[in-house]
């Protein structure tokens, strides 16, 4: 299992695109409000922001890299672009480009045997096409 740091914030989002096997741009829902004005009429509105976010833990190889083609093919097979999904974030952790760095979690949620959702980082971890990654120089 990919060892992380306690999610601070969870988020319902969805998936825009994936530009390589551990960045994801998202459409991340802050928060959904229906403001009622009586006599049945309602307005409703989603409030969402759209960043790029960086897959915590976790480093696939770049492009150019061997792999590189399977990892980004591997991560949009497992929540291609309009799937929902749970964002877990951590508080102020960014990586040096200032992409927030989240676990994703295709839904419906699965549990892995000890409880936790099973996230798109560590399936990459799982089918040998990303390595654990806490930050540093990369080998």
């Amino acid at each position: 299992m990919v060892a992380v740091d306690t999610p601070t914030y969870t988020y319902d989002a969805e998936i825009l695109r994936w530009v390589d096997g551990d960045t994801v741009d998202l459409r991340v829902i802050l928060e959904d409000v229906t403001q009622d004005y009586g006599f049945r009429f309602f307005e409703q509105r989603k409030k969402w922001v759209e960043d790029r976010f960086r897959l915590a833990r976790v480093d696939t190889p770049e492009r150019g890299q061997p792999n590189h083609a399977e990892a980004t093919a591997f991560s949009t097979a497992a929540a291609p672009p309009a799937a929902k999904v749970k964002v877990q974030t951590f508080q102020s952790l960014q990586d040096k480009y200032g992409r927030y760095l989240g676990l994703v979690e295709p839904l419906p949620v699965v549990l892995q045997s000890d409880g936790t959702p099973l996230s798109v980082n560590q399936m990459l971890v799982d089918k040998g096409l990303a390595k654990p990654y806490f930050g540093g120089t990369k080998a």
